[in-house]
């Protein structure tokens, strides 16, 4: 996966990962006149690399010190120590290469990057000699082989991982030490190839085979695509298979993972169950899976028939039945009666 360059500012408060080609732990160092004062912790800053794959850790030391920057690495039954020089525009790279990282157990380990500050000379050391077999760290000038002013890094009750770089960064914290530091963390992993589900694809249609691995961006795997029909048929009676390979380069993805892609072509498939199958031609890691591939393009899904929305009917206003009129009273016939009357009596006399 990708090795490291481990960012910081200039105020050493900050770390942000960078990324280019490979992956690089970048520290940069400031040079002050004072020492810079740091937390007795350790940064949260977090990459992982495939064993086999090179961290790099890289920056600046501003000033220019001859002595260079030291280098201090701790992990489950791990530890490193060395020197790095300073080129004349203050940048350093340190590599701590593949042949290392294959040795390591897999596991998160320490670094810090400490820098000897205006009396250009570390005043934190290592001691080998004391003790046959026992490496001290402790100030310079202490010959104590236990106590506040030193630890033991390998060799009988050494300080593992964490708790050792703790101890570093509280020798570097103290108050007669000008030296500086930063400080990051970092994974080691097994090498691992993980490969995308595919169900189905189609013979008149492209399909990509995708991935992800903690192999460093750049790394080569070579995918080979093989109908189960390859394997199953018998000299005298063998059978048409087909398939495809190529390589596939491994290309930056995030802190954790890197991506891979490669594209098919089926034209040429039998319609048939094929395995997948990704290689690291670098640490013969794999990964499998199978897929079936089916003759023709894929059944073109319709859109789901919408039912029509239910009318609402919304009821009028009730008209108001009409009320009745006033009955008309039999008395205003009267009159007219009494005419009739009148006129009849009338035309009898004559």
């Amino acid at each position: 996966m990708y090795p490291a360059y481990v960012a910081g500012r200039e105020d050493m408060k900050e770390m942000r990962w960078n990324r280019g080609a490979i992956a690089t732990i970048l520290v940069l160092v400031a040079i002050v006149s004072i020492t810079v004062p740091a937390a007795a912790s350790m940064s949260e800053s977090l990459h992982s690399t495939a064993k086999g794959d090179s961290v790099f850790i890289e920056g600046h030391a501003y000033g220019s010190p001859g002595a260079g920057v030291a280098v201090w690495i701790f992990g489950n039954n791990y530890y490193l120590r060395d020197t790095q020089s300073v080129e004349t525009d203050a940048s350093f790279s340190y590599e701590l290469t593949g042949t290392r990282t294959s040795l390591m157990a897999p596991g998160q380990y320490f670094a810090v990057v400490q820098h000897p500050m205006a009396n250009n000379r570390f005043d934190v050391i290592e001691d080998t000699t004391t003790t046959a077999g026992t490496t001290y760290v402790r100030m310079r000038g202490s010959v104590a082989t236990s106590g506040a002013d030193v630890f033991i890094a390998e060799g009988p009750g050494r300080l593992q991982a964490s708790n050792a770089a703790e101890a570093l960064i509280r020798l570097l914290d103290s108050q007669n030490i000008d030296d500086t530091y930063m400080r990051t963390t970092f994974l080691i992993e097994e090498p691992r190839i993980e490969i995308d589900t595919i169900r189905t694809a189609y013979t008149a249609e492209r399909f990509m085979i995708t991935g992800r691995t903690n192999l460093a961006a750049g790394n080569d795997l070579l995918v080979e695509v093989v109908s189960s029909a390859f394997g199953h048929t018998s000299k005298t009676k063998p059978e048409p298979f087909s398939g495809a390979s190529g390589i596939a380069k491994v290309v930056p993805g995030d802190a954790f993972s890197q991506r891979f892609f490669f594209e098919v072509d089926p034209a040429a498939f039998l319609p048939d169950e094929y395995t997948i199958k990704v290689t690291s031609l670098k640490t013969d890691q794999a990964a499998t899976t199978t897929i079936t591939v089916l003759e023709g393009m894929p059944p073109t899904e319709e859109p789901p028939t919408e039912l029509p929305a239910q009318m609402t009917i919304i009821p009028g206003p009730e008209t108001p039945a009409s009320e009745p009129g006033p009955e008309k009273s039999p008395l205003i016939y009267a009159p007219i009666a009494a005419l009739f009357v009148v006129a009849m009596f009338a035309w009898k006399r004559r």
